[in-house]
């Protein structure tokens, strides 16, 4: 690994400019109310095995081991019907729709302070154009800064819209020195109702609202004081009633929303996040904002966050972005086998998943309690290529977030961090589970996919459960029988008490061959010397090199924060890690590059 570069417990497999359509519209698609003799129906046992600790949480406060309505533990269908989507995504080249595959928000950011020669120099600059910081001097000669265009007002919903209402006159600022602020207490990041008075454009007295003879108006606490110059509350007087109010558009809410959750684990380490949290019905809350090239950006921060120029799915690669512009049905093979919602039509899944039951009995870890780090786009480094940002029209994402495989690590959770911490209560590893997964009406070339999304090739890996970055959750999956059901035979007396048709491991082969054959012919994969196969894509090789390749933990953690301050290089590609240990093998050293590490260290490797 470079010096300076970038590394992390994830990378990408790319979003491929190719795209695979399996049905041209809805009348092609197979119906519901019968088996088709002439298509392929049954049931899919499989079972999982548990290579590291795994936690698959019930999705409470403080989370436990999801049990079924018996108390038996269980991995719900529902977590296993996603893992198969994203297998299928990938593996069948489909389309990658904003809202369901891409949150597809506008990354926020403030960039105050970048160095003239780094990358963030330019979004500084974009940043200070955005609220046209000027500089001011006060009457000792101190220098501050101005943003002239935030303006102060109150955030409203109402019936689920949201607008702002402008304040009479300007927000205030209030030193926290200022004699009558003590009796408001002490906390940050809340806002108190005030009564007041101004003389000379400055707040001369506060008072508990109502005070008859005076404005009124909110006291706004902002963040912790910082440094030896504590940050100034703001006084926002009364909303002018009779202004046109500004309408916040859902997508400028929704980026908002985005902006917060990725940021709340921080936060909530010193204050109550409900602070930042957008109104509920019928609320209001003070907050500054500004409009700036088509959005209305909002926040409790004079100097607040405001998003890239380009939305997230201006990164997708041009041929998914002309589709998606065309706005019409994209019948790929997620989407005709798992079923869709688009507009007035929807088609229901052919795929059932039931829950997976552990077999035995229960071995329960003692509880691990760590920060558990969640990747963020808006760490453009890792989630751009080529180095460049969301400001840049020709920016492309990476791809497909997929963790490395790694053995089972937690960092401990730091002292005094309680509030951020996560605890798991993992299985140990061996832990097996066993489930059944049922289709109906699938083509040969769809039940291959199916089959290969969920055993993958020999020697790869499944990800499941809660943390993935520390190397939880590895499980292999094995399709140990494939039961078809015999249409012609179903209401015969040997249908009616015989059992359905077995396919063993080579039934399963046979199937995905069928998809890869049909699948490489759709693309015009080229052939190589035996016969044409999606294994020879770039992407689908780097999809199985990082479900099989077991790296050591210090090459894929998560950075130390003071460590981003010196990066020069990007994340490496999952490409340039994967044909550096095949020229590794090809010059004779060991066919798993990091064997000498594990020889040195021990299994933990």
């Amino acid at each position: 690994m470079a010096e300076n570069s970038v590394h992390a417990p994830y990378n990408f497999v790319p979003f491929s400019e190719k795209l695979l359509i399996r049905y041209e519209n809805l009348a092609e698609l197979p119906r519901h109310d019968r088996i088709d003799p002439a298509l392929h129906s049954g049931e899919i046992q499989v079972e999982l095995k548990a290579e590291t600790p795994a936690f698959v949480s019930d999705g409470q406060p403080d989370p436990r081991f999801f049990r079924g309505a018996d108390g038996t533990y269980q991995i719900p269908g529902s977590t296993v019907r996603g893992m198969v989507r994203e297998n299928m995504q990938i593996l069948s080249f489909g389309l990658v729709r904003p809202g369901e595959d891409l949150d597809d928000v506008q990354i926020y950011f403030r960039e105050m302070a970048a160095a003239r020669e780094s990358a963030g120099n330019a979004l500084k600059k974009y940043y200070q154009g955005a609220l046209d910081i000027k500089i001011g001097y006060t009457t000792s000669g101190k220098r501050f800064s101005i943003p002239q265009n935030v303006q102060a007002g109150y955030l409203h919903r109402k019936n689920g819209a949201y607008w702002i209402q402008p304040v009479q006159g300007s927000v205030l600022q209030v030193s926290r020195n200022h004699p009558d602020v003590g009796q408001f207490g002490t906390g940050d990041a809340r806002t108190v109702p005030v009564s007041y008075q101004t003389a000379d454009g400055a707040v001369k007295r506060l008072a508990p609202a109502g005070r008859s003879g005076m404005a009124q108006g909110e006291l706004l606490f902002t963040g912790r004081p910082v440094g030896k110059a504590p940050n100034h509350l703001y006084l926002f007087p009364v909303e002018t009633e009779d202004a046109e109010p500004i309408p916040v558009s859902d997508s400028d809410v929704l980026s908002y929303q985005m902006d917060l959750e990725g940021r709340s684990n921080s936060l909530k380490a010193y204050y109550d996040v409900n602070f930042w949290a957008l109104p509920k019905e019928g609320e209001r809350k003070a907050v500054f904002y500004i409009r700036y090239e088509g959005h209305t950006y909002f926040g409790r921060s004079r100097f607040l966050r405001i998003g890239y120029r380009y939305p997230l799915s201006k990164g997708l690669p041009q041929h998914h972005r002309e589709r998606l512009e065309q706005d019409e049905l994209v019948l790929d093979y997620p989407s005709a086998v798992l079923g869709f919602a688009w507009g007035q039509a929807a088609y229901r899944s052919r795929v059932s998943f039931g829950d997976f039951r552990l077999e035995g009995k229960a071995r329960e870890l003692p509880p691990v309690k760590t920060v558990l780090g969640e990747p963020k786009p808006s760490y453009y480094p890792g989630y751009v290529e080529e180095g460049k940002h969301y400001n840049e029209e020709d920016f492309r994402l990476r791809g497909y977030k997929q963790y490395w495989l790694k053995e089972a690590d937690a960092a401990p959770l730091p002292e005094g961090k309680d509030k951020v911490g996560s605890t798991l209560r993992p299985l140990d590893r061996g832990s097996v589970f066993r489930g059944t997964i049922r289709y109906k009406n699938l083509t040969a070339d769809e039940l291959g996919l199916l089959l290969w999304a969920i055993r993958l090739d020999e020697g790869c890996f499944q990800t499941l459960g809660m943390g993935k970055p520390y190397g939880y959750g590895r499980m292999q999956a094995t399709i140990s029988a494939l039961r078809e059901v015999e249409p012609e035979k179903l209401y015969t007396p040997d249908g009616l008490c015989g059992s359905p048709k077995e396919g063993g491991a080579d039934a399963v082969e046979q199937y995905i061959r069928a998809y890869d054959a049909y699948a490489a012919d759709a693309l015009r994969v080229k052939k190589p010397k035996k016969r044409p196969s999606l294994r020879s894509r770039n992407e689908i090789q780097d999809f199985f090199f990082l479900k099989q390749t077991v790296r050591p933990a210090e090459e894929v953690s998560y950075m130390e924060l003071g460590a981003y301050k010196n990066i020069r290089s990007p994340l490496e590609t999952v490409q340039t890690v994967r044909e550096q240990a095949e020229q590794e093998a090809e010059r004779g050293e060991p066919e798993d590059p990091w064997a000498a590490l594990k020889a040195k260290f021990g299994p933990k490797f």
